[in-house]
């Protein structure tokens, strides 16, 4: 399973994983940025600084090809105040639950702007 990143983009964090690898009962997973990552996440987002990243979560599939990915980011990161200019760290942990689904079978993203704001985003995948 690829996600499939917007064409200007490659993706920072890429760990593909073959559905057939996730069992029944679902499939623990730990995703550590290297310095290389942690340097082209920074970049993207123009903050000073991602000095670590790691992620944290539980793999289900799910019916029509669908994959939950479901648990907590974690990040040690550096911005630039905007007052001040200076430098300062701050650390981040946000819980997330995503849905990869099969290419072509994702909602238009107009649809899901308009639907259930709390629904789960959509992130499609291509392979197997």
């Amino acid at each position: 399973m690829t996600a499939t990143p917007p064409a200007s983009l490659p993706p920072e964090l890429h760990r593909p994983m073959a559905l057939e690898r996730i069992p029944p009962h679902g499939l623990q997973m730990v995703v550590t940025a290297t310095p290389r990552e942690c340097a082209a996440l920074a970049a993207r987002l123009r903050i000073s600084g991602v000095r670590a990243l790691s992620c944290r979560f539980q793999l289900h599939k799910l019916p029509a090809g669908e994959v939950a990915a479901e648990g907590e980011l974690r990040a040690r990161i550096v911005q630039t105040c905007i007052v001040s200019l200076d430098d300062f760290t701050a650390d981040v942990t946000e819980p997330f639950r995503v849905l990869f689904v099969p290419a072509g079978k994702a909602t238009d993203e107009a649809e899901l702007l308009s639907s259930d704001p709390e629904s789960d985003d959509e992130i499609p995948y291509e392979g197997v």
